[in-house]
């Protein structure tokens, strides 16, 4: 949606620039009203935005996605040995990490916090 806004917008000043019919104090108006519109557009945007994720849960998925992103997003996942201290203070298997560490889905998924722990000793690897 908003890729097509400002074409369009650009379109309609296109149209309105090469069309004789209207005056030049006309055509600003016009442009002006059209600026205005689509602003109200994007701002409502954005404020049903706030309004649809402000719960816990969302932010608490917020979260639990952000800590995935850094671990699915680094080269290769920790192996098991290396980061089994903290595996270990969760209950997480070598084979439940294993498959997770391949996109598997098992009963077991990993907790927030397991995560979130994971994903800052993959930060404290990556170089600078």
């Amino acid at each position: 949606m908003f890729m097509i806004q400002p074409l369009g917008l650009a379109l309609f000043i296109g149209i309105l620039i090469i069309d004789k019919n209207f005056s030049l104090k006309t055509k600003i108006y016009h442009i002006l009203k059209t600026g205005v519109i689509l602003f109200s557009i994007v701002v409502l945007g954005f404020v049903g935005n706030k309004i649809g994720y402000h719960s816990a849960e969302w932010k608490l998925y917020s979260e639990y996605n952000a800590a995935r992103t850094t671990l699915f997003d680094y080269n290769e996942f920790p192996p098991y040995e290396e980061v089994s201290h903290i595996l270990a203070k969760y209950e997480v298997s070598e084979i439940d990490y294993n498959a997770y560490s391949h996109y598997l889905i098992l009963d077991k998924e990993l907790s927030l916090d397991c995560l979130k722990e994971l994903a800052n000793y993959v930060e404290t690897l990556r170089p600078s």
